[in-house]
């Protein structure tokens, strides 16, 4: 779930670049301004996979924003949802690796057993 070294730095490699395709990834402005919301929630999804925060969490987030993409866009922006949603699939499957905040919080622990009373 953690891990370091070179696939470590991948897997944060890959959350960065997840963050900056999801940021391009933004529907047309016609949706946008319905929803109210959308613009503060793709800050906070793309700040919380650079640090790699909830990484499963969001990268749930990132597919819902690029099927709603898809889904409004239609053929003009295809190429970037597909990735978006790849990439994010990905990240939900093998994790955030060794260099996040999610491996620093819920990272591997060493369980001791308890001395039995007597």
């Amino acid at each position: 779930m953690f891990p370091a070294g070179g696939a470590g730095l991948g897997l944060a490699l890959l959350r960065c670049g997840l963050a900056l395709a999801l940021a391009g990834a933004v529907p047309s402005a016609s949706l946008l301004t319905s929803l109210a919301w959308w613009m503060p929630a793709l800050v906070l999804a793309c700040g919380a996979l650079v640090l790699g925060v909830l990484t499963p969490l969001v990268s749930l987030v990132a597919v819902a924003i690029a099927a709603v993409t898809l889904l409004s866009e239609g053929a003009d922006r295809w190429e970037q949802s597909v990735l978006v949603l790849l990439m994010a699939g990905a990240l939900m499957l093998i994790g955030p690796g060794a260099y996040s905040l999610d491996a620093r919080i819920y990272g591997r622990h060493r369980v001791l057993p308890r001395k039995p009373r007597g």
